[in-house]
């Protein structure tokens, strides 16, 4: 679809114009020959909406050819455009963003009409020196004050568009608030086998620094007990001269035993919205939640691995910076580039609130 164009060539395909083909070949057998093949994952839906806008890029691959004629379809019609390749416009990283940022959330409980009520978070960022982690700590005390409305609510929408991840203990707080601790307990996901941390002077650096801000923070204690956890491992693996401290779940070996009953607190359904952007702690609370009995609606999330906890340090020259998991999961049961998909798929545009909201109405209703 055209989300962008030269608004002073009029030759230009109009805004919300279909692809339908280039040079004969198909708009999406066309998109996998000239991204997918090159960037990976192109499995992944969420590939196709990071790096759909590259279909009109030219990366100079000596492997495709430049396209040169374009069919489109709007309002019903067909139109063909000859391509006139230009030299890529100043302003095409403001062009992403804007796209990217068409539809900014924020943070917040509302009451819906018909007696739902929706949760927003579009991050999970637990760096406690950014305005995300107040915006958070504020909505989990909101949530806390409003434990007997939320539970007895027609229906509640855990609205996760927008979120890339962040910190997974907000989604853990936030589960207990809505379905408590006995249900939670009795509706667990698989446990993970263990947490391989990399005990490297780098990383004990990250999380130490971190410790310290959640602490000057007067952050949450059970983040600030997770800081501390790993902070001691790590400093005891390299006393002991390991390259890894292995945080073990001690329970994977112990016989399985039947959970105890526990009372269903949520008098409504939960439904957890995704789109694309859903990843890391995102995808954790998906995971999380779905256990406990949320209905996943909407779209396909991203994907991850099992490395994870990434640090960004800069390379000596200065000029580049690096992704470096800190640790890895051992045992984890949603796989490598395995995406949460949705129980029920909404077709619509993801940004219209009011077409979700109504869509929603109708799951609740049914």
């Amino acid at each position: 679809m055209v989300a962008d164009r030269d608004e002073a060539d009029s030759a230009t395909p109009p805004l919300g114009a279909r692809l339908i083909d280039c040079d004969g070949v198909a708009a999406d057998a066309l998109a996998e020959q000239r991204i997918g093949q090159f960037r990976g994952r192109w499995f992944l839906e969420a590939q196709h909406v990071l790096f759909g806008d590259w279909m009109f890029l030219s990366a100079q691959n000596p492997w495709i050819s430049e396209m040169r004629q374009c069919r489109f379809q709007t309002d019903g019609a067909t139109r063909t455009y000859n391509l006139n390749w230009r030299a890529t416009p100043d302003d095409l990283g403001a062009r992403r963003t804007r796209l990217i940022q068409s539809r900014a959330l924020d943070f917040g409980i509302t009451t819906l009409d018909d007696g739902g009520l929706w949760i927003s978070t579009p991050s999970f960022n637990g760096d406690p020196s950014g305005e995300t982690y107040a915006k958070l700590t504020a909505l989990i005390e909101e949530m806390q004050v409003r434990q007997a409305s939320l539970r007895a609510a027609r229906y509640v929408v855990l609205d996760v568009r927008g979120n890339g991840g962040g910190s997974s203990h907000w989604s853990e707080l936030m589960a207990q608030i809505l379905w408590g601790d006995d249900w939670m307990a009795a509706h667990s996901e698989p446990a993970i086998e263990a947490v391989e941390w990399r005990a490297s002077d780098g990383n004990l650096a990250q999380i130490s620094d971190f410790l310290d801000q959640l602490r000057a923070a007067n952050g949450q204690p059970q983040m600030i007990a997770w800081a501390e956890r790993v902070v001691t491992g790590m400093k005891a693996a390299q006393a002991e001269g390991q390259v890894y401290w292995r945080d073990a779940n001690d329970d994977t070996g112990a016989p399985v035993t039947p959970p105890a009953p526990a009372p269903q607190l949520m008098a409504g359904p939960a439904y957890v919205l995704t789109d694309s952007s859903c990843g890391s702690a995102c995808l954790d609370a998906v995971d999380l939640w779905k256990a406990a009995g949320a209905v996943q609606v909407g779209r396909e999330t991203t994907a991850d691995t099992v490395y994870m906890d990434i640090r960004n340090p800069v390379l000596p020259s200065g000029l580049a910076q690096i992704a470096l998991p800190m640790k890895v999961y051992r045992g984890r049961a949603r796989g490598n580039n395995e995406p949460q998909r949705p129980d029920r798929l909404f077709e619509g545009d993801m940004t219209d609130d009011a077409a979700l909201r109504a869509w929603i109405a109708g799951l609740a209703a049914r």
